[in-house]
């Protein structure tokens, strides 16, 4: 029973936010947004829905009616995905060459070399497998470009100095040392308010990254005052392209002004 009670208030939760976001977006749909608006994909494939608990996956068919809306806008529009899952290679790659559109991959580095699997990242059952090295090189030399999503996803602003330093050098000396050239730009774990802190910014920064990428919604803006606090737009499995054109326009950027 607390099960059941817990799906309907996540359903409720979720109707409400659709609902104020679109009262929003009845305001903000002519208005032109100034800055880059970073979208943040993880899946794209084909699951079993009851299983993808954290409604990570995106469908291929759905994946490119996102990117017909993205390649029409030209600029002002990034694509992320985090975590490095398999069919980003599979799946969304052929369709980025299709339209002309450029990503950049996160990747946990444990993950690639199967030292961790993803059940641990995105719900058991849906046996996703990592991308492998000779993929991500692939698509390195095509334009994708890299970044990193620490080792093993923690929660990096709960780690000692040492860890954090295992978790975020580790995974940038991975990359590198399998690419061959150099990566700056790192994904938080999760990504809330309360996974990273200053600590946590100054050792990304002391580790050569350059930028960071939160998981709060919203727009990074002209002259973004923290490089290492930048901002993200979820995208989930049921986002269609009228949600994708709510998202884009700054609906959905209140969700996280209270937490």
């Amino acid at each position: 029973m607390t099960n059941i009670n817990n799906d309907v208030i996540k359903v409720l939760t979720r109707a409400v936010k659709d609902g104020v976001s679109f009262l929003i977006y009845l305001f903000v749909m002519m208005r032109r947004r100034k800055g880059t608006v970073t979208l943040v994909y993880h899946s794209i494939g084909r699951v079993d829905t009851s299983k993808d608990i954290y409604r990570l996956n995106i469908t291929p068919e759905r994946f490119e009616e996102h990117l017909k809306i993205i390649s029409r806008m030209k600029e002002g529009v990034r694509i992320t995905f985090d975590d490095g899952y398999g069919n980003n290679f599979e799946n969304a790659f052929p369709l980025m060459i299709k339209y002309g559109c450029k990503a950049a991959i996160f990747i946990i580095t444990d993950f690639i070399d199967g030292r961790i699997g993803s059940d641990r990242l995105c719900g058991e059952g849906l046996g996703l497998r990592p991308l492998t090295w000779e993929e991500i090189k692939t698509m390195d030399k095509s334009g994708i470009a890299f970044g990193s999503h620490t080792k093993t996803h923690p929660v990096l602003s709960g780690l000692s100095r040492e860890a954090l330093i295992v978790e975020l050098s580790g995974s940038k000396d991975r990359i590198e040392s399998s690419l061959g050239h150099t990566i700056d730009s790192l994904a938080y774990p999760f990504g809330s308010r309360t996974s990273f802190n200053t600590g946590v910014e100054t050792s990304a920064a002391e580790a050569g990254y350059k930028r960071a990428y939160t998981n709060i919604m919203g727009i990074n803006g002209e002259g973004v005052d923290n490089d290492f606090r930048l901002r993200r737009v979820r995208v989930y499995g049921e986002d269609g392209p009228f949600k994708l054109k709510m998202k884009l326009k700054g609906a959905y950027d209140w969700v996280d002004a209270f937490l």
